[in-house]
């Protein structure tokens, strides 16, 4: 307050004391203006305008103290008054103070009148504060109150002490009762039965946690009505934390809750018309930069939402670049003021599809011009564009904003003229407003007297009533169009309200279309269960009739009587609560009576504060049928890796057994004792060879090798297997022809053909019966014949198989090739076998027919083209005087120790030198030794630390020329020499015959 100006009133008839007084005041930092006064007219002349402060000696000879402070008091001044006095009693001094007077200073004391001023002031400023204050909470008290009562509110006060609870007169005109008892069990009648319980116990909450209470509930008013209200309040309490009182409003909110399931159910049928009409719609905020795309636009401009975060730049990777240019200057016109804009530009999609695109945009403003949101629509008008009739009558509808969709709206006079037409229905008019204004409807639209439109238009002006109608109208251009409309009647004739519905009611005919496609069931249903809608799909699907099925509770078609509604609308509501939308496998019947395993999908919807479910079921009897098969097909692919995993095992120490066998027969006398007991030995490695290979025809790991084949032969060796496989009350027959033709074909499937066939005649003869095996030559000429077999004229050799089964029916016997079909029981049968039969025959150039009769038994031919004019080879061939010798040099690499040492043994036995290692890193080792090149390579291409390939890449290396015969137990390595580089690299299976391994040898070594 340092050299604040203030303005002193001094009430002192002695000069001096007044310059003291002036002087102390500059001292304590003010800048005071004096004014200085004796007499009472003088004091009551100078009190406006109102000084600052007031001194004033207790006593002057006509005016005291006390006097001028009641003139301040009779006034209602609030003035700080401090008495300066040369003398004064405390006893006079406490009454001046109760008078009014802020303090009193002796004049022999002046030196604290500075800050006795200063607190004077203070003191008056905080009652102008206090005085402030009390008047904003009175206005503030009478403005709530105003307020209250404007809007219908009304005020209670529960006494939580006494539970007495005090209504305002607005909660009387609420419910409408003229008395109340105050008590809570009175409120609880008042009460919805289904909302009493909740606003109870939100109230207690609420005093418990001391948080706001809140509340929106339904009570009875005294008509009987079922009203909404809403509650509104808080707990007070005591300094103990004690619950005094709760206190709050309550209002009546029933049309605000009509209004909000109106604007639900509007909102809903827009979403569905934008979706249906394909409109993307976006908004762009400047402010903050946020741009927002709904889900069609994503969809229009082929983008997902989840990968493309929305964007003016994103927007115009899309647009056409011969566009781009005028979607920037449309851009611009809105940055620059412009309320809105519209063009159509060219679209081209992600995945090169061109769309036609009319795009609209308008903008927000302040009042001060400043943006603050361009928001518009994009809506593909392709179609539109290729056909023109199309466009016209598309482009008055389909805005994609809710301004674009607002009704048409015309009054037409008593003389049926255009007295005021808006832009919307001017559109749909097919006319400009100019065109419409002040026209006759039947100059317009010639012909419009005779319409229904017309028609009701007419009765409405003349009987002054309200009307609704839909109706069809023909434009004089031949287009036509389809209208809602209401009419009412005006002063100045009829109001007209009118919406198109022409696409609508096209998209409600597609959406049909669409439901009557799905292959689905669809189904609509309550909250209680009980069917509303099916799609077409649910009658072909269960095989009931829509009118059988509308009205019947669901639980009665999915589970017949195991569930009851009430359970499974609980289960729906789970269902439907899940973000995952897992569907639930179930197993349904049809109308007549069969079974079949389906998916359920269940989603919930509301409409008008009902729940209601969708409910879609899937028919997944072919995808069961299938994951079987997978699941069988799988079980056999891991038996045959084992089975191929032993074959190879075995392999090996077949090789060991007949090797050494044929080494030992090869220097053993015929007339030594233990001749016949090796031979007995060499002949059992032949016979497990034999079971080896069939283990790996099983595995489809065989080397497939066509040669000439005698199928007498072939069976003739397989029956004693035969007979192993059928038990013991089945006969097995068989006749061979007596002479049979070759055939070209490889001998392992051509016994898993056999034994396929015997094991499936002994599965259809569970009680026993026969079995006959035939072989014949057959010469087809004729076209009986040819058209039978689906085969060429020629000889053929027919091979048989026939039992006294079962039989089959025509229905399975169409698809007994199948693969995995069987009629077995679940774990009898893989269903393979067949169709490898029929694979096996085809691939041989052969066919095969089935004859069957249910329980007379069945009959499988096979026929083979016949090799008539080829030789066979025989064994004999390979015996005599052949010398397979050499001194060679040999590098023997293989990790099966038995194995390399009979290979050692046979090489050596004909003459070879032979280097022996047991991996490659060890073959590496002995060559980089050996002072002479290495004149074979014989290795096993599957080893430990370096395989047979990589082995032979280094040795190449250093010796390019090396010749190599690779050795193998797998089948699957059939196909490894397909890389090889040199053309001499060859291949022998395990296992083999010492004769045979020195002729492989021989003839690589031979080479040119």
């Amino acid at each position: 307050m340092s050299n604040s100006e203030l303005r002193v009133l001094v009430v002192e008839d002695n000069d001096v004391d007044v310059r003291i007084v002036l002087h102390e005041l500059r001292k304590a930092g003010f800048d005071p203006a004096i004014t200085r006064v004796q007499t009472e007219a003088e004091y009551l002349a100078h009190l406006n305008p109102a000084p600052e402060i007031i001194l004033c000696d207790y006593n002057l000879p006509q005016f005291d103290a006390l006097q001028a402070l009641n003139i301040l008091r009779a006034k209602s001044l609030d003035i700080p008054f401090l008495i300066v006095s040369g003398s004064i009693g405390e006893e006079v001094a406490v009454r001046a103070m109760q008078c009014g007077a802020s303090d009193y200073l002796l004049k022999d004391r002046l030196g604290r009148l500075g800050m006795a001023v200063r607190q004077a002031l203070a003191q008056h400023e905080l009652r102008g504060a206090e005085r402030q204050a009390k008047a904003a909470e009175h206005e503030a008290a009478n403005r709530l109150d105003l307020a209250i009562a404007s809007t219908g509110m009304g005020v209670w006060e529960w006494d939580l002490r006494t539970g007495v609870v005090y209504w305002s007169p607005e909660c009387y005109k609420i419910i409408g009762k003229q008395d109340f008892g105050g008590t809570l069990e009175e409120i609880r009648t008042l009460l919805h039965p289904d909302d009493a319980d909740r606003v109870f116990r939100t109230a207690e909450s609420a005093i418990e946690s001391r948080t706001i209470y809140s509340e929106e509930f339904r009570f009875i008013n005294s008509s009987g009505e079922t009203r909404w209200a809403s509650n509104f309040g808080h707990c007070e309490y005591d300094a103990e934390g004690q619950p005094l009182r709760f206190v709050g409003t309550v209002q009546e909110i029933t049309d605000r809750k009509r209004n909000e399931v109106a604007l639900k159910s509007s909102q809903e049928r827009l979403a569905e018309a934008q979706r249906i009409a394909g409109i993307g719609s976006w908004a762009w905020e400047p402010s903050t930069d946020v741009v927002w795309w709904s889900e069609e636009t994503f969809r229009l401009f082929g983008l997902e939402p989840d990968k493309i975060a929305p964007s003016y730049r994103e927007f115009l990777r899309v647009v056409h670049p011969d566009d781009q240019a005028q979607v920037e200057s449309r851009f611009q016109e809105i940055l620059s003021g412009a309320e809105s804009t519209e063009h159509e530009i060219r679209i081209v999609r992600p995945d090169g599809k061109l769309l036609w695109v009319n795009s609209r945009s308008r903008a927000t403003r302040d009042g001060t011009g400043k943006l603050l949101l361009i928001e518009g629509t994009d809506q593909d008008i392709t179609e539109r564009r290729q056909a023109a009739e199309a466009i016209a009558l598309s482009e008055s509808r389909l805005r994609g904003t809710f301004d674009s969709m607002i009704e048409g709206c015309q009054i037409i006079d008593f003389d049926y003229r255009y007295l005021y037409v808006n832009e919307s229905a001017a559109k749909n008019g097919r006319r400009t407003k100019q065109e419409l204004l002040g026209c006759r409807l039947a100059d317009v639209y010639p012909g419009i007297e005779s319409t229904e439109i017309f028609a009701t238009l007419k009765f409405c002006m003349t009987q002054r009533v309200s009307r609704q109608l839909v109706s069809d109208f023909v434009f004089p251009d031949g287009s036509k169009g389809t209208f809602e409309m209401s009419m009412q009647p005006v002063p100045e004739g009829v109001s007209i309200l009118s919406i198109e519905t022409t696409e609508r009611r096209r998209a409600e005919v597609l959406l049909r279309a669409v439901m009557k496609s799905v292959p689905d069931a669809i189904l609509t249903i309550t909250e209680a269960c009980v069917i509303k809608t099916i799609n077409p799909a649910t009658e072909r699907l269960f095989g009931y009739p829509a009118e059988q099925l509308i009205g019947q509770e669901i639980n009665w078609l999915l589970y017949g009587q195991d569930r009851t509604p009430q359970e499974l609308a609980e289960q729906f509501q789970s269902m439907a609560a899940r973000a995952d939308g897992q569907p639930l496998e179930i197993f349904t019947r049809r109308h007549d009576g069969s079974g079949f395993p389906a998916e359920l999908t269940v989603t919930d919807f509301l409409l008008e504060d009902a729940r209601y479910f969708t409910c879609i079921v899937r028919e997944v009897s072919e995808r069961k049928k299938l994951e079987a098969q997978f699941l069988q097909a799988q079980k056999m692919e891991a038996v045959g890796q084992l089975a191929g995993g032993i074959a190879h095992d075995f392999n090996n120490l077949l090789m060991v057994i007949s090797g050494y066998c044929e080494l030992v027969l090869d220097d053993m006398p015929v007339t030594d004792l233990n001749h016949e007991a090796i031979m007995a030995i060499s002949e059992a490695g032949s016979r497990a060879a034999g079971l080896t290979r069939q283990l790996l025809a099983f595995s489809r790991k065989q080397i497939l090798e066509p040669t000439l084949v005698n199928l007498n032969e072939l069976v003739a060796r397989a029956e004693s297997m035969i007979r192993r496989l059928i038990r013991e009350n089945v006969v097995v027959k068989v006749n061979l022809a007596p002479f049979l033709h070759h055939v070209k074909a490889d001998a392992v499937q051509m016994d898993q053909v056999l034994i396929n066939l015997i094991v499936n005649s002994r599965d259809a003869m569970p009680d026993g019966g026969r079995v006959t095996i035939e072989t014949s030559v057959l010469e087809l000429t004729s076209d009986r014949h040819s058209n039978a077999f689906d085969l060429q004229p020629g000889h053929y050799v027919r091979l048989s198989v026939s039992d006294t089964g079962c039989g089959m029916t025509d229905e399975v016997k169409s698809r007994i090739f199948e693969p995995f079909f069987t009629t077995k029981a679940v774990g009898k049968g893989t269903g393979l076998g067949l169709s490898v039969v029929h694979g096996i025959v085809k691939q041989s150039g052969g066919q095969i027919r089935v004859q069957s009769t249910p329980g007379l038994g069945t009959t499988f031919e096979i026929l083979f083209p016949a090799e008539i004019d080829r030789i066979v080879p025989h064994d004999a061939l390979d015996a005599g005087d052949t010398d397979y010798r050499g001194t060679e040099t040999v590098l023997l690499v293989e990790d099966e120790t038995a194995v390399r040492q009979i290979a050692r043994q046979i090489l050596e036995s004909h003459g070879y030198l032979v280097l022996e290692a047991c991996n490659g890193t060890a073959a590496l080792d002995l060559a980089a030794r050996q002072l002479e090149p290495v004149d074979l390579l014989l290795t096993d291409i599957v080893m430990p630390e370096m395989g047979g390939r990589q082995l032979v890449e280094i040795l190449r290396s250093l010796q390019p020329e090396l010749r190599v015969l690779f050795m193998s137990g797998y089948a699957d390595d059939t196909a490894f020499l397909h890389g090889a580089h040199v053309a001499s690299d060859s291949l022998i299976h395990k296992p083999f015959s010492p004769k045979a391994l020195a002729r492989k040898v021989r003839e690589i070594l031979d080479l040119a």
